[in-house]
């Protein structure tokens, strides 16, 4: 991928999941419509293995923010919002019609619903930071 690519952005190293992943195909789509140039790809479908590869290294990558805010923390990592174009990430519950969900299944989901506002609210400060 290349393009003419932003002014104040430097061809990109990016290790990027596999195309088989639909996340694949968005962060291709936004690449190209912010015409960044990417001048390698390293494809790797482990978040683990991106992220290690991403510390030990000059590379970069696109991943939800769900999956790196507390990277952002420990100073290892930089975490940079992309404020434009937004991309929207919806997460949903996806279960058995004949098997409702129990007590520590209730638990569990209002529990992943908070932590999920807690990151959702964190970003926002970030992005507006950014902005």
């Amino acid at each position: 991928m290349s393009g003419s690519g932003s002014a104040n952005c430097p061809p990109l190293r990016m290790v990027l999941p596999t195309r088989r992943h639909a996340i694949r195909q968005l962060i291709d789509t936004h690449i190209a419509r912010a015409e960044l140039e990417v001048e390698s790809t390293i494809e790797s479908d482990g978040l683990n293995t991106t992220l290690e590869y991403v510390r030990h290294s000059g590379w970069s990558t696109l991943t939800a923010v769900a999956s790196v805010i507390d990277a952002g923390d420990s100073g290892a990592l930089v975490i940079n919002p992309i404020v434009k174009p937004r991309a929207e990430m919806d997460y949903y519950l996806i279960r058995q019609v004949r098997q409702p969900l129990n007590g520590p299944g209730d638990r569990f989901l209002n529990l992943l619903s908070e932590e999920l506002d807690a990151i959702t609210r964190r970003w926002r400060m970030l992005s507006r930071t950014a902005e």
